[in-house]
């Protein structure tokens, strides 16, 4: 039994012990608790209205501990690990703002209100293996009339889909991490993500709010549907997917700034009209055929990538209006052979194992880069003129060429490659 504890305590540690029940009554001056390693412990036992001070609980290796009662309602952070738990009922934390589980290996369920949790900042969720259910009690909603059986229905769908439903208040910065039964992410609208990770999940849905500032999904190989909920947002800085195979179509708000794409099974690719996304970067996505804006205007587009990428045909909105666009570069995509027109604006370009016969410079090109390697099917760059002996290029904007084993290209004594860099006449001897 844990001796007795004065009354004036503000931070207890207790690790290595053979307790299996502490009695933290009357401590109201207490303000952190840390217990580690206590293989025995079966309960932690106060009264409601004491610890009215504590703001810190810190559990860890503690397998036989499966309850808590009433958690105190002035906690700021909970860290949770290697415990017993089946089920953690968060109602009423008004003040919560981190919140860590990680290796609770039973724990099936975790729960809280509607209108709870406004200042939760951080969730962070790592090998639960049996989570099926992160979402709210919906007590208000089993008032409503039960003649509404629709609201009854969702309630039971929530246990069958195995939801994620994030705090409705407030801005959190969610991470998932190796929660191989956990099926849906559901946002409601009311929600503002600073940050969403999910990582190794079994997750088959996501349902997004329109805010939500860093948005990565990495190997969840059941995914297959990404939704963002209709909303106002300033901005969607960075979204990212890696090692999804069974994602095969991606529809983006305006609000995107930086997509990158890995390793994908994505076929096709939807902007909406008048997109702020500012950098696309595709790697790895064999199946992928189709890149579109839904209305051909891509007014804020700056950097381009596409590598990897065996079944892309063509680009059309390149032929449109993509009055930022600087950099663009493309390899590894043989099935990509449309003769390239260059936007005026490009400053680089940079092609490999690509199979384009021509490629187009307009006379008002401000490309100053241009790199070219291993195109078997090139056999013309107009508006590029490279003079002989001395191999200058006469483009007015061109600062550096690099063309490599191009067999069907012809630069003379080069032979079928060809490397240029103007030096100016200041650094000339």
């Amino acid at each position: 039994m844990l001796p007795a504890i004065p009354q004036e305590l503000k931070q207890l540690d207790i690790a290595d012990c053979g307790f299996q029940e502490i009695n933290f009554s009357s401590l109201s001056k207490l303000q952190e608790i840390s217990i580690f390693n206590c293989r025995e412990l079966v309960s932690i036992y106060y009264k409601i209205g004491d610890l009215t001070s504590l703001e810190n609980i810190s559990l860890s290796g503690c397998p036989n501990l499966s309850m808590l009662s009433t958690i105190p309602q002035e906690l700021k952070e909970l860290y949770i690990e290697d415990c017993g738990f089946q089920e953690i009922n968060f109602s009423s934390l008004s003040k919560l703002q981190k919140l860590s589980i990680f290796s609770c290996r039973e724990l099936v369920s975790i729960y809280y209100k509607i209108g709870d949790l406004p200042f939760l900042e951080s969730i962070l969720l790592s090998g639960c293996p049996k989570l099926l259910i992160f979402s709210t009690i919906l007590e208000e909603m089993k008032q409503m009339d039960k003649r509404n059986s629709g609201v009854h229905s969702n309630i039971q769908n929530v246990s069958n889909y195995r939801e994620f439903i994030p705090p409705s208040l407030g801005r959190s910065r969610v991470s998932l991490f190796n929660c191989p039964k956990l099926r849906i992410f559901s946002a409601i609208p009311a929600v503002e993500l600073d940050m969403l990770k999910i990582i190794n999940c079994g997750i088959r849905e996501i349902i997004l709010p329109s805010r939500c500032k860093l948005f990565e999904i990495h190997n969840c190989l059941e995914l297959i549907s990404v939704h963002w909920r209709d909303g106002d947002s300033s901005s969607l800085p960075l979204v990212k997917f890696v090692d999804c195979p069974q994602l095969k179509l991606l529809k983006f708000p305006k609000e995107v700034e930086v997509l990158k794409i890995n390793s994908c099974g994505t076929r096709e690719i939807f902007f909406s009209s008048q997109s702020k996304v500012r950098s696309v970067d595709i790697y790895g996505c064999p199946e992928l055929v189709l890149v579109h804006w839904m209305d051909g205007d891509v007014p804020f587009l700056k950097d381009l990538l596409f590598e990897g990428c065996p079944e892309l045909i063509s680009l059309p909105f390149l032929q449109g209006d993509v009055p930022l666009l600087e950099k663009f570069s493309i390899k590894s995509c043989p099935q990509f052979h449309n003769i390239l027109t260059i936007p005026y604006q490009l400053k680089e370009l940079k092609i490999v194992e690509c199979c384009f016969p021509e490629i187009r410079l307009l006379l008002q090109s401000k490309l100053q880069r241009l790199i070219i390697h291993e195109c078997a099917n090139l056999t013309a760059i107009k508006g590029l003129q490279v003079q002989f002996p001395m191999g200058d290029v006469s483009h007015p904007m061109m600062e550096m060429v690099d063309i490599r084993n191009c067999p069907r290209m012809d630069f003379g004594n080069q032979g079928n490659s060809y490397f240029y860099q103007r030096v100016e006449r200041s650094n000339l001897a």
